[in-house]
């Protein structure tokens, strides 16, 4: 599992995961394996490490719902 930013984590039989976190939250994963986990404080992405690309689909989705505050 590779964390980054302050993130502090309990990992239990959780593997090639990607943890990300601008706040000071506690993270917890249990029988996970290649996801991404990224908290900015105001948003949650969780997404499976192999559709990285398709983030470009939430942004779309995102500026259609007029919600661009959140990108």
């Amino acid at each position: 599992n590779f964390v980054s930013a302050g993130v502090d984590l309990i990992a239990v039989d959780a593997r090639r995961n990607v943890f990300y976190s601008q706040t000071k939250k506690a993270f917890a994963a249990i029988g996970i394996e290649d996801l991404i986990v990224a908290d900015t404080g105001d948003a949650l992405l969780v997404a499976k490490k192999e559709r990285d690309q398709d983030v470009k689909l939430v942004v779309e989705e995102l500026r259609k719902a007029g919600a661009s505050d959140l990108l």
